[in-house]
């Protein structure tokens, strides 16, 4: 699965890249390489199948899951991101725990900065890097940590 610091390193190299399409990029990590991107960018350009369906449906802002990523997202930082994390209900071993304290609003905003990073790779509008890089921004000003092992944030960003 996908975790946050994949993210935010695919936004902002997808920004600098953004910024000097001409210059070399060489992607350290995550899921799409520079051979993917002008891949990508070829196959929606000329038309063919299934990539022109994908990024209709990856553009529709009725879509489920890619409908939120817009170029208006804002997004929710917290200074901590809890999944499972106590107390305990009484009775129960600590890991036992119902406390979801900034999960659902971290996984909502890498989800939008993953999509918005995806919707510059087809459309190479900087604005969409922009907006993913300011959503990782918001998020590193803020998150002050995760509390223990058991507490560490979802690596459930995307949907299955």
């Amino acid at each position: 699965m996908l975790r946050l610091p994949i993210v935010a390193a695919a936004a902002s190299l997808a920004a600098a890249a953004a910024a000097n399409e001409d210059a070399a990029f060489d992607h350290p990590a995550g899921w799409h390489t520079k051979r993917d991107i002008v891949r990508i960018r070829a196959q929606i350009a000329s038309g063919q199948e299934p990539w022109s369906t994908a990024f209709k449906a990856l553009m529709d802002p009725s879509a489920v899951g890619t409908g939120d990523a817009t170029l208006g997202y804002k997004p929710s930082p917290g200074p901590v991101v809890c999944r499972d994390c106590g107390p305990a209900p009484p009775g129960h071993p600590p890991w036992d725990a119902h406390n979801e304290t900034g999960n659902n609003a971290f996984q909502s905003d890498a989800r939008a900065a993953y999509y918005l990073m995806v919707k510059w790779i087809a459309t190479s509008n900087s604005s969409y890097a922009d907006a993913a890089e300011g959503i990782i921004d918001a998020w590193s000003a803020q998150l002050t940590g995760t509390p223990n092992y058991a507490c560490q944030p979802s690596s459930n960003l995307l949907p299955e």
